[in-house]
């Protein structure tokens, strides 16, 4: 059996493996006092998870003089705490153009940003860790990416887990399909770890930080592999809004020809919050 017959061997059997603890825990929750406590979820928790809670929001920026340049970014999350499971879903995009003049003096429109990604994860907590099962989608021209899907699942737990401040590590498995530009499409199995933190100080009133990262990597190929990171704060503003501001960062450790390895993204907008 190969590297990856084994990895895929094993991704069907945590998965399935997932399905059984599942169903044996949902039996031993309902025998328990308060579902609640069987997940080791805080009464903040609990009462946050009756509605969906989320973002949106949009940006724009525009440059003239020495240069002429636009562009506008948009990004859309949601989250549900229900029991014991946690759903986090989000989808974003931007785009960016500056006026160009090339050799023989005519002028053009040239894109310099443009991508849209989407994912979703949830978790099913027990006590001590959670099983997770995660998807998203990508696709960045300028970075030469035409698409990219990964379907994950693994393990995880919460290093922190206290008001205010939450810290959570998952390590699993994914499947990824993906073309990049010049090269033909592939499908393999990687290693998926992943991390995020969330803090809201006692000081902020509602300020909230975050930041995350994640890496996946070919089972098959180590140096195959890629990786992104955020960090990032929203403010609270008046009627529901927010300002939000955030830092990211994506690493492809075999880039497309002709691209570069690492791209770097900041992006300031104005959302409604619900």
């Amino acid at each position: 059996m190969t590297n990856k017959e084994f990895a895929r061997f094993s991704f069907a059997a945590a998965a399935a493996c997932a399905l059984s603890l599942s169903a044996s825990a949902d039996a031993l929750a309902d025998a328990a006092s308060t579902a609640g406590a069987s997940a080791g979820l805080t009464e903040e928790d609990e009462a946050i998870g009756r509605e969906w809670a989320g973002k949106i929001g949009f940006g724009f920026d525009a440059q003239g003089g020495n240069t002429t340049q636009s562009g506008v970014n948009g990004v859309a999350e949601a989250k549900k705490l229900e029991g014991r499971y946690v759903v986090i879903a989000s989808a974003e995009g931007g785009w960016e153009e500056k006026r160009v003049t090339d050799a023989d003096g005519s002028e053009r429109d040239e894109r310099t940003v443009g991508f849209a990604e989407a994912g979703a994860n949830m978790k099913r907590r027990f006590e001590g860790f959670f099983l997770y099962g995660s998807l998203s989608g990508r696709n960045d021209d300028i970075a030469g990416i035409k698409y990219r899907f990964s379907e994950s699942a693994g393990l995880g737990t919460f290093l922190v887990d206290e008001e205010g401040l939450k810290f959570s590590v998952e390590a699993g498995l994914a499947e990824v399909q993906e073309k990049l530009e010049g090269a033909s499409s592939d499908e393999y199995t990687a290693v998926r770890l992943a991390e995020r933190a969330d803090w809201i100080p006692e000081w902020g009133e509602n300020v909230s930080f975050f930041e995350s990262a994640e890496w996946l990597c070919d089972v098959d190929d180590s140096d195959h592999w890629f990786a992104k990171a955020e960090a990032g704060v929203d403010i609270p503003m008046a009627l529901d809004l927010s300002f939000g501001l955030k830092a990211a960062l994506e690493h492809e450790n075999q880039p497309a020809a002709g691209k570069e390895k690492t791209d770097r993204r900041v992006t300031a907008q104005i959302g409604w919050t619900f």
